[in-house]
């Protein structure tokens, strides 16, 4: 595997955002465009990569704002309209690099629920959808006084801290993930009220909109899901109504299956949807 380069990109407000891709020599079959989770970072997708990039997928991944190394404050934003305007920026970076490459979307947890809503808005230039762990339904996140908090201090006091009292041990069983995720200095358990109110809102809209979605989409989700309830995503996955569509669910796996005891059947089940879409 070639590590393709390091660098930044303008997302909303002209803020800088690293991004990290990984690639083969040469012209991709593919590429796959990532959105991680809350409270992580793109250097946790390496592995990933490992998997791909012998495929001939490019692997792409950024730092959302207030994660990893790009910068503001832990888990805030203003709007959700930055996390799409950032998506928006990125993909377009993707594109300048790698023209005429077929670009897919991959979102885990908080970036399922970016990607779905950036791919039901403006699905251009997108071959295909992939969604991890989408939090439809959320199980620990959704604590009753946390989304009083969002709702009531979101517009008061927008950058109140608030500690999700999430860690890794809740999304993997690998316990080689949850150790290096303790000692990882660059994932936090923090969000902003804004931030709480904003995934409100937009839960709600992709919720509205769910028979709007028309590209090709491969729904990944853990029976055992003790982050993202899969019922929920069960029921979202019956009320779409695009021809193309796909829904695994693993017996007995967790939230992160990318980083689960699955990972290599989940990661070659990506790996053969994509390619199958680029022919």
């Amino acid at each position: 595997m070639e590590t393709i380069r390091e660098g930044f990109f303008e997302g909303a407000g002209g803020l800088k955002l690293l991004y990290r891709a990984w690639g083969p020599p040469g012209i991709s079959r593919a590429v796959l465009a990532v959105v991680h989770g809350h409270g992580e970072h793109s250097g946790r997708y390496e592995d990933v990569a490992d998997a791909l990039v012998p495929r001939g997928v490019a692997v792409v991944a950024f730092d959302l704002r207030g994660h990893g190394r790009s910068p503001g404050q832990r888990g805030h934003i203003e709007s959700w309209d930055d996390y799409r305007e950032d998506v928006r920026a990125f993909l377009h970076t993707i594109h300048a690099e790698q023209p005429g490459a077929p670009v897919f979307l991959w979102g885990y947890s908080l970036g399922a629920l970016i990607a779905l809503e950036f791919a039901l808005r403006s699905p251009r230039d997108l071959h295909g959808l992939i969604l991890m762990g989408t939090p439809i339904r959320p199980a620990g996140v959704a604590r009753p006084y946390l989304v009083w908090l969002a709702r009531v201090f979101g517009a008061l006091i927008p950058r109140f801290r608030m500690n999700l009292g999430l860690n890794v041990s809740q999304a993997t069983r690998d316990p080689a993930v949850v150790e290096a995720g303790r000692h990882d200095p660059l994932m936090h358990p923090w969000a902003s009220a804004r931030w709480g109110s904003e995934c409100l809102r937009a839960l709600a809209w992709v919720q509205v909109h769910a028979s709007d979605l028309r590209l090709p989409v491969l729904f990944l989700h853990g029976e055992a899901d003790a982050v993202s309830a899969v019922e929920g995503v069960r029921a979202y996955f019956a009320r779409l109504t695009c021809p193309d569509r796909e829904l695994k669910i693993y017996p007995g796996a967790s939230h992160e299956l990318h980083h689960d005891l699955v990972r290599d059947q989940v990661l070659a089940d990506m790996g053969d949807w994509m390619l199958r879409h680029t022919c």
